[in-house]
């Protein structure tokens, strides 16, 4: 076998053969390591591929074949991935949350429409967490296939869409797009971790062997996972799996892990439930969740039981409309499957409760600074899914909502206050029946400073338990200002 470490010794167990017998070491990838320079101008150029057509694309020496058991939803098109490390370089396993790639891998993903190919993906780490990604379009007779965007010889965009055969819309994402998603949040590698690679897959030698099982005798990772502990770990289950064993509630998880995951977790988008299946469902904030953006409907939560329409996540996946479909990037055809996986389940949810939750009480405000007010409050409920944060300038007036965290998170801090400026807060709980009342007012008034009568400028940020901020303005208008604090669940 020929592996990056030479001197460690894998215990081979079982009689069932490895995927592969060696894999040598990764060579002629020409793909630079940032974009500093052009990538290669055609796919045939990029060192890859020893035969870079789309009918007959094969693998250069030392690339590894893989898949994933719970893939993005890509409008009905099939993928083919492939792996190139760089000569010496391992993977950090991880047995939950996403392994840590060495600079220099190259992940590769093609896409086919049907019969069509279309474009092959490539993301390249610059380092553990950072790299770039770049498409290359199939030509029309798919003896090649041309890099898009800056530095493409054709001419060829990218971040558009185009019509394809039988009048379907495909989007070819911009590089820009490729690091909405790929972040170093998510840490930039977003399908091959654990519980994605927990498989069979059949390998081109012939063989048949569970993924982790293959790239750890292959000596992949920096350390020997032990194949003992393969069967503990985690493994998704993909949205069509009806095999015995299997239930809806884990497609459906495994489902928004692979395609909400990546944005939706601490740190991420400006919401407040994580989509990772490591998380337990209990603490993902997502049956009867507080939805940040209620689409105009009453009622509405992340997921409602017993109600599509007033489940939130049902309503973007289930339309189009770019104002509202979710993921909102590269997606013009609804996952009819998952759509109908996910009416199932939440047609099989206990009912939301049936009484309101017990009011919030205690509630402190604290002058932090100039422009920060922190909060705090004693929850009396053991029914309540989020709270709602109320908040006014000055001792008078209508109190408006300036942010909604989880029912698990019991302090806020309001921040991008204007200076010598009292502000007043109640916080009222939530679940599935309604609100409760409000809690007692807590006022505070923030320092002087220089300047403290100009409203700060407005800025965006995190998920639930977060900051929001909120100032005067001239002529008696109030100034909501959003400034999200990412912890705790997105």
């Amino acid at each position: 076998m020929v592996g990056p470490v030479a001197t460690t010794v894998y215990t081979i167990t079982g009689a069932t053969p490895y995927g592969l017998a060696t894999l040598p070491p990764t060579g002629g990838n020409a793909m630079p390591a940032s974009l500093v320079s052009n990538p290669p101008a055609h796919l045939s150029l990029t060192g890859l591929f020893t035969n870079s057509t789309a009918a007959g694309l094969t693998p250069a020496t030392g690339i590894l074949p893989y898949d994933v058991i719970a893939p993005l939803w890509s409008d009905n098109a099939t993928k083919s991935r492939w792996i190139a490390l760089p000569a010496g370089g391992q993977i950090t396993f991880a047995a939950t949350g996403e392994f840590t790639y060495p600079a220099g891998t190259v992940m590769i993903k093609n896409f086919v429409l049907g019969s069509t190919p279309l474009e092959l993906r490539l993301l390249v780490l610059s380092g553990p967490n950072a790299g770039y990604g770049v498409t290359y379009k199939w030509n029309v007779g798919g003896t090649d296939a041309d890099l898009m965007g800056p530095g493409s010889p054709s001419g060829l965009t990218d971040g558009y869409d185009e019509g394809e055969a039988g009048g379907q819309t495909w989007h070819y994402p911009s590089r820009a797009e490729c690091l909405q998603c790929h972040t170093g949040v998510a840490n930039f590698v977003l399908g091959p971790k654990t519980r994605q690679l927990n498989t069979t897959f059949a390998y081109p030698s012939g063989s048949t062997d569970n993924q982790l099982r293959t790239w750890n005798y292959l000596q992949l990772f920096s350390t020997d996972i032990g194949e003992g502990n393969i069967g503990t770990f985690t493994k998704l289950t993909n949205i069509s799996d009806t095999s015995a064993g299997t239930t809806v509630q884990d497609r459906v998880r495994s489902y928004i892990d692979s395609n909400c995951g990546q944005c939706h977790r601490p740190g991420g988008v400006d919401t407040y439930w994580d989509a990772r299946f490591d998380t337990l469902l209990a603490n993902q904030d997502i049956v009867d969740g507080v939805v940040k953006n209620t689409l105009g409907i009453v009622g509405a939560e992340v997921v409602r039981p017993l109600s599509t329409g007033e489940s939130i996540m049902y309503v973007r996946m289930n339309t189009v409309d770019p104002t509202t479909k979710m993921p909102p990037l590269a997606r013009n055809v609804i996952d009819t499957t998952a759509v109908g996986v996910l009416a199932t389940w939440i047609g099989s949810l206990p009912p939301s409760a049936t009484t309101v939750p017990v009011q919030p009480t205690g509630l402190i405000a604290t002058a932090a600074s100039s422009s920060e007010i922190d909060l705090s409050w004693t929850n009396n409920a053991t029914n309540q899914t989020g709270f709602v944060i109320q908040a006014r300038s000055g001792s008078s007036g209508p109190f408006t909502q300036i942010a909604a965290v989880p029912g698990s998170t019991y302090t806020f801090a309001n921040t991008g206050l204007a200076g010598g400026t009292q502000y007043s807060y109640q916080v009222v709980a939530v679940n599935g029946a309604g609100s409760s009342s409000a809690s007692n007012i807590a006022s505070a008034t923030t320092s002087v400073t220089a300047g403290s009568g100009t409203p700060p400028a407005s800025s965006a940020g995190g998920g639930g338990g977060g900051k929001c901020g909120f100032g005067a303005a001239a002529a008696g208008f109030l100034l909501l200002v959003w400034v999200m604090r990412r912890q705790l669940l997105s």
